[in-house]
């Protein structure tokens, strides 16, 4: 059964892409509008020309793209994991389009039910081939969501579950802590 994204999830992403009705160009020089969507209403790719949105108009761009990474999400992520785990995930590949998680070490960890840790999150700070204080924010973020919601017991219940803080506690648990957007690049 299809997962959708939650309340968390698209509060994150609106938090971090944030409402604007007029087109403009994200970090790296992609025409952007509404909550971060690089498509228009008509599915064409924003430009200078593209109309004004209203609020209710860029929500439903907002809920198309990110959709788009639920599907993804779903589809890359085979291990269990809980809502507010699913949403970090889906802000992440909102963000960052489904290649990204596709082959991301992050994927991996989480796939081979072991702890992924911030570091595994924050190393996807850059765009343009710069490293972007708001995008290590929202990965921050991310993470913080993933980890100090995503506890599954079944697959590992010999490793430490990590707070948000990094420090592990007595609980016998692991953290399980688009297609869209924008041209990001990892940190080697």
């Amino acid at each position: 059964m299809a997962r959708h994204i939650g309340r968390a999830g698209l509060d994150l992403i609106r938090s971090f892409e944030q409402f604007r009705p007029n087109p403009y160009r994200d970090a790296v020089g992609i025409w952007t509008i509404g909550f971060g969507a690089i498509r228009g209403l008509d599915g064409q790719p924003v430009a200078p020309t593209t109309p004004r949105l209203s609020p209710a108009e860029a929500d439903a761009l907002l809920e198309r793209d990110a959709g788009r990474a639920t599907g993804a999400v779903n589809r890359l992520i085979v291990a269990p994991s809980a809502q507010a785990a699913f949403d970090a995930l889906c802000s992440f590949t909102f963000n960052l389009g489904a290649g990204a998680l596709q082959r991301s070490t992050l994927r991996q960890t989480i796939n081979r039910c072991e702890a992924a840790e911030e570091e595994l999150w924050v190393r996807w700070d850059m765009a343009g081939g710069k490293h972007l204080p708001g995008l290590r924010r929202r990965r921050i973020a991310e993470w913080s969501l993933y980890a100090d919601n995503a506890v599954w017991q079944a697959a590992a219940p010999s490793a430490p579950h990590r707070s948000g803080s990094g420090q592990a506690d007595a609980r016998a648990a692991s953290p399980l802590r688009g297609e869209h957007h924008h041209e990001v690049t990892f940190a080697s």
